[in-house]
């Protein structure tokens, strides 16, 4: 194991990334981040940056290997498009000398393509929604039963694609066939399978570090917001005591041999109590400082660093870890539609909700500067917005 570890090598600079760097500097480890782009994490003063914009991912694997050669160092993605580079370069990666703290390629092929994924899930008899063999167009598959959900084949949050959103609900053969197109006109492979949000949906995420040795840690969290017919990543959420959510997770991470850090998505029918397992994320997730803030540091967990402190002290445990994405969920409530324009959430019960939050995206005392820089960004796009619409005089 890696407990030697002194250096965390990031590749990606999201809001994953950030959380990630925050914690391992607590841990007593040296970040560096190690990007293409200039994502919100390269603001962090906790961290050594990267970042060459003029580079794609595969050209920076000889820096990785420079930056790994001088000490002890694990390697963490944060992101699909740098594990989908992983996958192709593990050779490459591995002769860096740094300890990937990822599972093998078999496990990560199967997390990276939805098809894949299900195939995988019904082999191994765990429950997940009914995928439907359709590639091109609805008539290719007569037996569908309306509504489905369509989604990207592999995750596709690195880039923006017109016609092919994160998930669409199709509700009868003439919406699937204009969905199926969009996603044809945009050069992306989709999957459909049957569709769950005509029933009463709880939305969990299950934060999962296991060793080689298949001891596991876990945090369950509950979505809160958005709700699940918006099919959007979450931006208010809460730690959970779910122990047939726990458990079915830690069944998925044995029966994928997984090592490493994860995040395996659940969904459970209020009403009939069944739970299905939705995807498991082969890297660390966007509500990953909720671990570390609940005495369950997942990273620390897997470095065997438990002993590590940055600074000596130990963390306050809350009872209740509320994690909020403030600007995301800000455009979730306030945006033209949403949860409180439309009549979905009370302005007061959003109040509340907020006030409730200890865990934060972006705010960080020890590190404030990526949270200034993203709030300035923010009033000027919306004082630019309001300039925009505003009459002409």
């Amino acid at each position: 194991m890696v407990s030697s570890a002194r250096q965390l090598i990031v590749l990606g600079s999201d809001v994953t990334a950030l959380a990630v760097v925050r914690d391992a500097s607590h841990l007593g480890l040296s970040p560096v981040v190690v990007d293409t782009q200039r994502g919100i994490a390269t603001t962090s003063r906790l961290a050594r940056m990267e970042v060459h914009t003029d580079a794609q991912p595969t050209e920076l694997i000889p820096l990785v290997r420079t930056l790994a050669g001088g000490s002890s160092s694990a390697l963490l993605a944060t992101s699909d498009l740098w594990l989908r580079t992983l996958v192709e370069q593990r050779a490459e990666f591995a002769s860096t000398g740094a300890h990937i703290l990822h599972p093998r390629n078999a496990s990560l092929k199967v997390c990276l393509d939805k098809r894949r994924f299900a195939a995988w899930c019904k082999a191994h008899a765990l429950p997940t929604p009914r995928v439907y063999d359709v590639r091109a167009d609805a008539e290719a598959c007569r037996d569908i039963a309306f509504p489905v959900l369509v989604r990207p084949t592999s995750t596709v949050h690195d880039k923006v694609l017109r016609g092919a959103p994160k998930a669409v609900e199709a509700r009868c053969p003439e919406e699937l066939n204009r969905c199926l197109d969009g996603f044809r006109r945009a050069g992306v492979v989709p999957v459909v399978a049957e569709s769950l949000l005509g029933r009463k949906l709880q939305q969990f995420s299950v934060g999962l570090a296991r060793t080689g040795g298949g001891k596991t840690a876990t945090v369950v969290t509950q979505k809160l917001r958005p709700p699940p017919d918006l099919c959007g990543v979450g931006s208010l959420v809460e730690t959970s005591d779910q122990p047939e959510v726990e458990h079915l997770a830690e069944r998925v991470a044995t029966a994928l041999d997984y090592v490493g850090i994860a995040e395996v998505e659940v969904l459970r029918d209020a009403a009939s109590g069944e739970l299905f397992l939705i995807e498991v994320n082969a890297r660390p997730w966007l509500q990953f400082a909720v671990a570390a803030a609940t005495q369950r540091d997942l990273l620390a967990f897997l470095l065997q660093e438990r002993a590590l402190s940055g600074n000596g002290s130990e963390r306050k445990t809350p009872r209740s870890a509320v994690w909020i994405d403030f600007s995301n969920d800000l455009h979730i409530c306030f945006g033209a539609n949403g949860l409180i324009r439309t009549g979905r959430l009370t302005v007061s019960s959003y109040v509340r909700s907020v006030a409730r939050a200890n865990v934060f995206a972006r705010w960080s005392v020890r590190d404030p500067r990526p949270f200034w820089r993203d709030t300035c960004a923010l009033v000027r796009a919306i004082v630019e917005r309001a300039r925009r619409s505003s009459p002409i005089a």
